[in-house]
C-alpha cells in the first residue's frame, strides 16, 4: 500500500515525475469480489483500490431526507432490481463488509436521475460530479472513480479485518498514515489528514447513511442531513 497511481494505469512505489499521478493505492487485491457491477462492467479491475489524489469537499448526504421518505436501497429493490441496494445493516455478512462502492454509486445515480426523485437530490453526488470534472481523467482499464463504501473507507484507513468492522473496538489507522505520507508528496492535492468524518455510499436507513471517523478508524452513522462530511472519490484497477 503506497504505491502511485497514474493515469495510463500503471503503479509506483516512487513517484514518477515524468507520469500524472492521480492517487494512491490503499488495497490490493481483487474489488470486485461482492461487486457483480464491477465484476460485469470491468472484469479487469482485480488488482486493487486507489484513493484520488485531489481535494475533497464537505456536503450532506441528502438534505431533503425528511421529505423523502424512502431509502435510496427500497426504491431500488422496487424500480431497479437489476443493481445491488446500498442499504445495509449492521452484521458481520452484511454490505457494511463488503467492496461495494461501484455498485453503491450505481445505484445513487439511478435514484438521482429519475424525475420522481427531483425533490429530493442527493447532493453527495454534487460532489462526486465535481471529483469527476475537476480531476485527471482515469485510464480506460480502471472502474472511473465512485463514491466508497464504508469498507472501503475502513480498508483506507485500518487495513484488512476479517471481523465485521461494526464492530472494531480499536482501528489500526497505520494504513492510512501510509497512504497519507504518499499524498503529502503530490502537488495539488488534499490528503485525507485523519481528523474528518467522511461519508460513504452505504445506506443505514431511509433517514441516515454510513461514514468511517478518520481518525479513530471507527464506522459511524447518521441522519444524512445533520453534518456536512467530507467526499473523497476512488477507483478500482
Amino acid at each position: 500500500m503506497g504505491d502511485f497511481f497514474y493515469d495510463d494505469g500503471t503503479w509506483s512505489s516512487d513517484l514518477r515525475e515524468d507520469k500524472t499521478c492521480i492517487g494512491v493505492v490503499f488495497y490490493t487485491g481483487n474489488p470486485a469480489l461482492h461487486d457483480e457491477s464491477l465484476k460485469r462492467e470491468h472484469p479487469d479491475c482485480v488488482n486493487g483500490l486507489v484513493i484520488g489524489a485531489f481535494a475533497d469537499e464537505t456536503n450532506y448526504w441528502q438534505s431533503a431526507v425528511y421529505d423523502c421518505g424512502i431509502s435510496v436501497g427500497e426504491w431500488i429493490g422496487a424500480n431497479v432490481p437489476s443493481l445491488m441496494p446500498p442499504l445495509t445493516g449492521t452484521l458481520e455478512d452484511d454490505g457494511l463488509n463488503r467492496m461495494v462502492g461501484f455498485s453503491n454509486t450505481q445505484a445513487l445515480i439511478a435514484f438521482d436521475a429519475d424525475e420522481s426523485n427531483s425533490g429530493w437530490p442527493l447532493e453527495i453526488l454534487d460532489n462526486f460530479r465535481e471529483y469527476q470534472e475537476n480531476s485527471p481523467v482515469p485510464p480506460e482499464s480502471s472502474s472511473g472513480w465512485y463514491i466508497p463504501s464504508v469498507k472501503e473507507l475502513s480498508l483506507l484507513c485500518s487495513g484488512e479485518y476479517d471481523g465485521n468492522i461494526w464492530n472494531m473496538q480499536m482501528p489500526d489507522v497505520s494504513n492510512l498514515e501510509r497512504v497519507n505520507a504518499s499524498l503529502a508528496k503530490i502537488s495539488r492535492h488534499s490528503p485525507i489528514i485523519g481528523t474528518s468524518y467522511y461519508w460513504s455510499s452505504s445506506e443505514y436507513s431511509a433517514l441516515e447513511a454510513l461514514g468511517l471517523d478518520m481518525l479513530s478508524g471507527k464506522v459511524a452513522y447518521t441522519v444524512k442531513d445533520t453534518y456536512p462530511w467530507r467526499i473523497r472519490c476512488v477507483l478500482a484497477f
